[in-house]
């Protein structure tokens, strides 16, 4: 029997800002930081979260997000 291994996709995301969808995506460091830089924001408005394809009953915990006007 052949194991197939899956790496699953965690991503931080910044859309609906007048611009296409930016993204980074994260992995599985103790204590990581990523960012997206230069978010082009035109509308006045911006949505930032997180997604992931993971199995039910996975689960992840983010806390420290920051918005920076430039």
């Amino acid at each position: 029997m052949e194991t197939i291994l899956r790496r699953y996709v965690l991503r931080l995301f910044a859309k609906n800002f007048g611009a296409p969808e930016m993204a980074a995506n994260m992995g599985s460091s103790p204590i990581p930081n990523y960012t997206i830089d230069n978010i082009p924001v035109t509308n006045g408005q911006i949505e930032i979260g997180i997604w992931t394809d993971a199995n039910a009953n996975n689960w992840a915990a983010f806390d420290n997000f920051e918005l920076i006007r430039k």
